[in-house]
């Protein structure tokens, strides 16, 4: 059975799991954002919809300042 990987390996390996997770989360809310605009029920989401108007201002207020 083999060991855990540890030192500046596992750093690299640990660093390169969290770089992917981070990717996941953004692919998974982009497809939760496509998966409403297939079904949303206003004539013009980008204006009138809510839940986009809500996930709109999440994402500028999460968004890195620099």
């Amino acid at each position: 059975m083999r060991k855990p990987a540890d030192g500046a390996r596992g750093a690299q390996l640990s660093s390169a799991l969290d770089t992917i997770s981070e990717r996941f989360e953004g692919l998974r809310a982009a497809q939760q954002l496509l998966k409403h605009l297939l079904t949303c029920p206003t004539e013009d989401p980008a204006r009138q919809c809510t839940y986009l108007r809500a996930e709109r201002d999440q994402a500028v207020t999460e968004a890195p300042r620099g």
